[in-house]
């Protein structure tokens, strides 16, 4: 209710939502982090995030498969997609799983003409649930966390500074 009372004032809302997360590692280590949510569920008393992101169609030809043929065919776009931009959509499962998102919507978008880039049209959004969608990315959450935990003790070795990681 408040974001609806900010709209009506006309204050600007923001496009998502942040959400403070908290985690233990070990070492003695606690790691805070802002996570983005861009929806969220409301059913009863009962929230659910959910995580909002949109696959592109590019070039049919080059890109090996046409949304509009195959966009009712069970896994095949998301297939192709997770072929050709697996890390963009581990990154965003990771996004979701740190985030608390307990789903992904994920939007199959194509241009109304390809020549036009302004113009785009909706195929479909299917709800992904975060935890199952995981392995069928091929996203380990163990190793994940074993990256960040080496890039954390690498800077822990460091002397005191300012740094910037590239």
């Amino acid at each position: 209710k408040q974001w609806y009372q900010r709209r009506v004032r006309g204050e600007e809302v923001a496009s998502v939502g942040y959400r403070y997360r908290k985690w233990e590692l070990s070492g003695g280590i606690t790691l805070v982090a802002r996570t983005e949510v861009d929806a969220v569920l409301q059913e009863g008393d009962k929230e659910s995030f959910i995580a909002i992101h949109a696959l592109n169609e590019y070039d049919p030809k080059l890109q090996g498969i046409d949304y509009r043929k195959k966009i009712d065919s069970g896994g095949a776009v998301l297939a192709t997609e997770v072929k050709n931009n697996g890390n963009k959509i581990a990154r965003w499962t990771a996004q979701a799983l740190l985030s608390g998102a307990e789903s992904i919507n994920i939007g199959f978008i194509c241009r109304t003409n390809p020549k036009d880039s302004f113009s785009h049209q909706i195929l479909r959004t299917r709800f992904y649930n975060t935890k199952l969608f995981l392995p069928q990315i091929g996203l380990n959450v163990k190793n994940m966390w074993a990256i960040l935990k080496y890039f954390i003790n690498l800077c822990m070795q460091q002397p005191q500074g300012k740094y910037v990681l590239l």
